[in-house]
């Protein structure tokens, strides 16, 4: 006869892992179900960004003669923000472009492909504009 300790560790065990994968199932079937809105969000963020940032390229042209601008040496850097901060904005757009012309089925399977993607260009756009703002910040009177 089986020792009872080790029938309850390994009912334990087996519900631990029925727990873990029915909460993963759970999670996946929630991402599924709202990648459409993600995607669009995701969309939408990159057009409000590439809004932002136009916004300050112009700014920057309209100083770009100002002493004070070329003195500090802002305009430089905030152009590098901005020229990186293009090119992660170009990557998401091409990005949302490629999920948001598929089927809603097509669209959930290939978001829980790329969602990764999606999430580190996120992560390098925010930084980027951290810089963008801390330049700003620390260029102000």
């Amino acid at each position: 006869m089986a020792d009872p300790v080790s029938i309850v560790a390994t009912v334990s065990g087996l519900l631990d892992i029925t727990l873990r994968a029915s909460k993963l199932l759970r999670n996946t079937y929630s991402e599924l179900k709202s990648a459409p809105v993600l995607i669009f969000a995701l969309a939408n963020e990159a057009a409000d960004i590439a809004v932002v940032l136009t916004q300050i390229r112009d700014a920057i042209e309209e100083l770009g003669g100002e002493r004070d601008i070329q003195e500090n040496s802002l305009q430089p850097q905030l152009r590098s923000a901005l020229s990186k901060a293009a090119g992660i904005l170009d990557d998401l757009g091409a990005l949302a472009f490629m999920l948001s012309g598929q089927s809603t089925t097509t669209q959930r399977v290939k978001w829980l492909l790329k969602k990764g993607q999606a999430a580190t260009l996120q992560a390098r756009l925010r930084d980027v504009r951290t810089r963008i703002t801390e330049l700003l910040l620390t260029h102000t009177r």
